[in-house]
């Protein structure tokens, strides 16, 4: 049988307090970062609550379901809406009868969306030689101000809950920028050029003459 000495037990006894006063208690897994089964069948992270360590809520990915991309070749969806003006109309009021570029553009008074409706405004002669309506759409309510300002003579239209943009299924930029893209729409109302592009503003206006006057002939 060893024989018990006071002074080293007592040294190891300190030494053992000491030892479990420097260690980090580190959470189980399943409280620190775990994996739960979100509504619809989605997951997401539990967030550990700073009191207790224990989760208090679910931190999710959501990805909200939009309609099928219209492409080209497909009838173009109807809708009605009211312009700045306060004049309400429906796509079907124009087409079938005449062709209509639909631009879809993330917000008033940006740069590339000032510079695209100017754009469009000094094709004016060559749309009106083709006997087109243009028609611009964005989320913001600015419209009227924006019309005014630049001296436009087509339409734009407000989708501030989002509606039209769904029912176009109009992609986001990175996933968070509304998306600019433009519809070439003919006078039997198929959609006959779509145009995708953030950045290269004038292929918006000189893509849509280019398919207007291909479709007429």
């Amino acid at each position: 049988m060893a024989a018990f000495v006071p002074g080293v037990a007592s040294t190891a006894c300190r030494h053992a307090v000491l030892l479990s006063r420097s260690v980090t208690r580190v959470p189980p897994l399943g409280v620190g970062l775990a994996t739960a089964a979100a509504p619809g069948g989605r997951a997401g992270l539990r967030r550990p609550s700073p009191s207790t360590g224990r989760p208090i809520g679910v931190v999710r990915r959501v990805t909200t379901p939009s309609a099928a991309a219209v492409a080209e070749g497909d009838k173009a969806p109807d809708f009605t809406a009211t312009e700045s003006g306060g004049t309400t109309f429906s796509l079907s009021s124009l087409t079938p009868g005449r062709p209509v570029v639909l631009y879809f553009f993330p917000k008033s008074f940006t740069p590339g969306c000032t510079k695209q409706a100017a754009a469009f405004q000094s094709a004016a002669d060559e749309l009106a030689r083709l006997d087109a309506e243009v028609i611009g759409i964005s989320g913001d309510d600015r419209q009227a101000e924006f019309k005014e300002s630049l001296k436009l003579d087509f339409k734009l239209v407000s989708d501030a809950d989002g509606e039209l943009r769904k029912l176009y299924g109009v992609p986001s930029t990175f996933g968070i920028l509304p998306g600019r893209v433009t519809y070439v729409i003919d006078a039997q109302g198929m959609v006959v050029k779509t145009i995708n592009s953030m950045l290269d503003i004038s292929s918006h206006v000189k893509e849509s003459i280019k398919a207007l006057e291909m479709a007429a002939k």
